[in-house]
C-alpha cells in the first residue's frame, strides 16, 4: 500500500514524505513521513512501514497530554459506569441502559469534554435529559447544586413508560415526586435481568 499525504493511520494523519533512511547494513531504504497527532499537539517523523502495521499510532506525547487534562478522571468515570459491570455505579448507568456516545475511550472523551463550551472551575459535566445517554446535545457544564436538582426532578411520567429501571430506582423516584408507587403497572423489559417500565394506571 503507498502511503500518501492525508491519509490516517489511527490517530496519526500523513502531512507530506519526507527524507528516506537507509538501513544499517546498507541493503534497504526505508521511507518517513511527517504525520501530525489527533491531540493537535505534536508533529512526528514515522517510518512508513510503522504506520502500515499499527506499531506507531501516536505521536507518543499526547497520553501525557490526556492524563494531565482537569477532564481525565470525570472521562474515565464516565466510561466506567457506563460499561463496567462490576462498578457500583453501574446499576444506576450502563445497568439501565445509559450509554457513553462521547467517544470510546478515555482519550477520546476528554477531547470532546475540552470542546464542550461553559467550562468553569468546579464545573460538573450534566446529562440534560437524566434518562438519556452521554452524548452530544444531552450534555452540559453545570454547578454542583443544579447537577443534584437534575437527578432529582428531571423525570416524567412519559419517560417512567418507556426507559427500562430497576425497580428500587422507580420506588426512590416515587417518593422524591409524591407519586403513589401502586399507581403503576410494572411491565418487564425483555432481554434485561430486572429492568420494568411503569405506565400510570387510569
Amino acid at each position: 500500500m503507498k502511503v500518501c499525504s492525508g491519509m490516517k493511520f489511527n490517530h496519526l494523519t500523513v502531512i507530506k514524505e519526507a527524507s528516506s533512511v537507509v538501513s544499517s547494513t546498507g541493503k534497504d531504504t526505508y521511507k518517513r513521513y511527517w504525520c501530525e497527532c489527533d491531540c493537535g499537539t505534536a508533529c512526528k517523523l514515522v517510518l512508513g512501514r510503522y504506520l502500515k502495521r499499527n506499531e506507531t499510532q501516536t505521536c507518543g506525547l499526547c497520553w501525557k497530554h490526556w492524563t494531565e487534562s482537569v477532564h481525565y478522571i470525570r472521562a474515565a468515570k464516565i466510561l466506567e459506569r457506563c460499561n463496567n459491570p462490576t462498578s457500583d455505579s453501574y446499576p444506576r448507568y450502563g445497568g439501565r441502559g445509559i450509554k457513553c456516545l462521547l467517544g470510546k475511550t478515555i482519550r477520546e472523551v476528554v477531547m470532546f469534554l475540552e470542546n464542550l463550551p461553559g467550562y468553569f472551575e468546579g464545573a460538573q459535566i450534566d446529562r440534560i435529559d437524566n434518562d438519556g445517554d452521554y452524548a452530544p446535545g444531552n450534555v452540559r457544564w453545570v454547578t454542583s447544586a443544579e447537577n443534584q436538582m437534575n437527578k432529582s426532578t428531571n423525570v416524567t411520567l412519559e419517560s417512567l413508560a418507556t426507559k427500562p429501571r430497576l425497580d428500587k430506582d422507580v420506588r426512590k423516584i416515587c417518593i422524591r415526586h409524591n407519586w403513589d408507587y401502586n399507581d403503576f403497572t410494572r411491565v418487564k423489559v425483555e432481554g434485561t435481568r430486572n429492568q420494568w417500565i411503569y405506565i400510570k394506571k387510569k
